[in-house]
């Protein structure tokens, strides 16, 4: 089994996670997979960036190379479910629980029409 250090992966999205504290990535079987990230945004960002709404923007893990670029492949993609910014000093701590982008492919459209008469 294969294991990253957090100096190797980059969380990005609609904003970039600076330092990652924890990160997890669970897949289980018949379920999509999901993920949690803690990390720490600089707080010359703006709190009116992260506090946009941020549900269903896309959310990307990908692993770095030695050089600090992003190799071809992800670790993860998808979509964010829920944000929790705390305002800590000069700094922002996020925490963000998201869905792979197959959860999409579930959502049932529904559509009634109605006749006049």
């Amino acid at each position: 089994m294969e294991y990253l250090s957090a100096h190797n992966i980059r969380v990005t999205g609609k904003f970039t996670i600076q330092t990652i504290r924890d990160i997890k990535i669970t897949v289980k079987t018949n379920e999509h997979p999901t993920i949690y990230v803690k990390g720490i945004m600089p707080a010359n960002i703006g709190m009116e960036q992260i506090k946009e709404k941020c549900f269903k923007e896309p959310i990307r893990v990908v692993e770095l190379d030695e050089n600090g670029n992003e190799k071809e492949y992800g670790i993860f993609e998808g979509i964010i479910l829920d944000t929790k910014v705390k305002e800590e000093g000069n700094f922002y701590e996020i925490e963000i629980n998201g869905i792979s982008a197959s959860y999409l492919f579930d959502i049932e459209k529904k559509k009634k029409s109605f006749q006049n008469v």
